[in-house]
């Protein structure tokens, strides 16, 4: 009986804390929100849909490049803390943090220098436009320090300072981009003030990251305890790595896609519409922020009672917060796209269908960390590898014929693919159901 009172006060407080940490999350993305809607406004009024199609192209490429970059190992760094922690060993995260630094930096340094120098062939005989030659020039410049910020926000997440993280996350650098473009463009009018502010957000985040971490653990004691051996960090990390890839193919293929077959102004469009759409999935993020390291300590704990439950109350959690956010889009896209300016209007269609796509992301809970947290990285590594492809292939079919809404099609499918699929396997292997649908799925 004692110990049923005990579980009981548990999870209340663990209910509590994921309730708490989300919330927190959730609004600091919307004052990220404002900040990096903000900066969308400014660059969308000022440079028009071709100034925002080569920053959108920018930060494509900067996100893929920049995540092969990092290899997964800030996912895997999120997995083993969640364990450390169950197991009470905690400075093990330091010597794991160490040595994900020691493969991830050499690779950011060697991919910036590469894509430096690639940037002119990669302008016109990709995209056909030699005005993204400086742009990613800049980005490139900037590669490492996002390798390393990425690193470091997994690490402070795994502490569970939801606060620092997500401030850093979501308010830092595209605040910091926000003023940069206001000062900026009193002193100058160019259309890559966008490209440079999107850099230097991100080298002073990386900077704020690195000495926060750093005093954070300064503060572990010293031991010789070793968390894993480097090549079993690696081992880990390749299919996280490739999973994470997929995803930042599945988000950002089609703006790449669309820059290849189509205009760079039909880009800028497309990104207002998909920048718009995914606001439907911010409750799911900042669900996620806080559920990860959650999933990974019940699980690894043997705690399977408090698992089930954390899935099951996250996964209602989620649907319930996003389904005023999805109506709104759905009821109002051509006011929501003209907001941005008139020629962005063309977008609205393309805007619900990403919406659907996201929608059904949301209502399938926080699926993808239910298979990393639970040593199921490499199944769903294969599942976002199909869905990759088939997003690939759509867009190719789909883009040269109906353009941006091609492009949305493309990216509606291959979202709902990948989630469903993921779902259906959680359920089959693990035997729990993060998909809430009321009155279909409970």
């Amino acid at each position: 009986m004692l110990n049923t009172v005990k579980s009981k006060v548990n999870w209340d407080l663990d209910l509590k804390e994921i309730f708490k940490g989300s919330s927190v999350a959730f609004v600091l993305r919307i004052a990220g929100v404002f900040a990096g809607y903000g900066f969308a406004l400014l660059v969308s009024r000022w440079y028009g849909s071709h100034g925002m199609g080569i920053y959108s192209i920018s930060l494509s490429i900067l996100t893929l490049v920049g995540l092969f970059g990092t290899m997964g190992i800030g996912t895997s760094i999120l997995r083993f803390s969640g364990q450390f922690i169950a197991e009470d060993c905690p400075s093990k995260i330091k010597s794991v943090y160490l040595q994900g630094l020691s493969l991830t930096l050499p690779l950011g340094i060697l991919l910036a220098i590469l894509l430096y120098q690639l940037s002119g062939s990669i302008a016109v005989h990709i995209f056909q436009d030699e005005s993204l030659e400086l742009p990613l020039q800049i980005i490139s410049v900037s590669l490492p320090f996002f390798v390393l910020n990425s690193i470091n926000l997994e690490l402070i997440r795994s502490f569970k300072k939801i606060r620092i993280s997500e401030s850093l996350r979501n308010i830092s650098r595209p605040g910091i981009s926000f003023l940069f473009l206001l000062l900026a463009q009193i002193i100058i009018v160019n259309i890559n003030l966008p490209v440079y502010g999107l850099a230097i957000g991100i080298v002073i985040t990386c900077f704020i990251s690195y000495f926060y971490v750093n005093w954070k653990l300064g503060k572990f004691p010293k031991t010789n305890q070793q968390g894993i051996s480097k090549s079993h960090l690696f081992k880990t990390s390749f299919p996280m790595m490739l999973s994470a890839f997929s995803f930042v193919i599945l988000g950002n293929i089609d703006t790449l896609m669309l820059g290849k077959f189509s205009t760079i102004q039909n880009v800028g469009i497309y990104s207002i519409a998909l920048k718009i759409a995914l606001i439907n999935s911010f409750v799911l993020v900042s669900v996620n922020t806080i559920v990860a390291p959650k999933i990974s300590e019940f699980y690894w704990a043997g705690g399977k009672k408090d698992f089930e439950k954390t899935i099951k109350f996250s996964s209602r959690l989620i649907f319930y917060f996003s389904l005023p956010i999805l109506l709104v889009i759905i009821f109002f896209p051509e006011f929501l796209m003209g907001f941005f300016g008139e020629e962005f209007i063309i977008g609205k269609s393309a805007l619900v269908l990403i919406t659907i796509g996201q929608f059904v992301n949301a209502a399938s809970g926080s699926v993808g960390n239910i298979m990393n947290m639970t040593g199921r990285e490499k199944p769903l590594r294969n599942i976002l590898v199909i869905a990759s492809i088939l997003s690939v292939l759509l867009n190719f079919l789909l883009i040269p014929m109906y353009g941006i809404n091609g492009a949305a099609v493309a990216n509606m499918v291959s979202v709902v693919f990948w989630n469903l699929t993921a779902v259906i396997y959680t359920k089959v292997k693990i035997g729990i159901n993060s998909f809430y649908l009321p009155l279909i799925f409970k």
